[in-house]
């Protein structure tokens, strides 16, 4: 499709199956990493985030996961 700066990442996963996925997210700590990490939450259960440091990682992961 065509993206620009108003895209999310939830308009460029529209249509798009990741069953059966496994997914890296690099930068998954902050910012766009984040935000890539919660859109593919639903889609893909299986992600790998790669992080400078564990703790951070942990926290976002907390705030991903369903209660």
């Amino acid at each position: 499709g065509n993206f620009g700066f108003e895209s999310t990442t939830d308009d460029v996963l529209d249509g798009i199956s990741l069953a059966g996925k496994t997914v890296v997210v690099t930068g998954a700590s902050a910012g766009l990493g984040i935000e890539t990490s919660r859109a593919l939450a639903m889609p893909v259960p299986r992600q790998a985030g790669a992080v400078l440091r564990l703790s951070v990682l942990h926290n976002v992961a907390n705030n991903l996961l369903p209660m």
